[in-house]
């Protein structure tokens, strides 16, 4: 049985490349969870791989302006409310 390929880590570096990227990609909160382009992305928000690059994204000035301003419009809250069981 054959290892599943590694995957190559993001290139965190080019600020201004995942900026573009989230500028031009759909984040949506709802009620059974975070949604982007459509796809629920749950399932992945806590793996390692998103765990050890979110604290580098999230310190991109622009990247944290455009999720704050996402969230602001409730949606955010009540899904942590709901995910908290409350």
């Amino acid at each position: 049985m054959k290892a599943a390929p590694a995957r190559k880590k993001p290139d965190l570096e080019n600020e201004a490349q995942w900026v573009r990227f989230a500028e031009t990609v759909s984040l949506a909160y709802k009620h059974d969870g975070i949604y982007l382009n459509g796809a629920s992305v749950e399932p992945y928000l806590r793996s390692d791989a998103v765990e050890s690059i979110v604290a580098a994204l999230s310190a991109i000035v622009p990247i944290r302006r455009l999720i704050n301003k996402n969230s602001r419009g409730g949606g955010w809250a009540q899904h942590c409310l709901r995910s908290a069981g409350i």
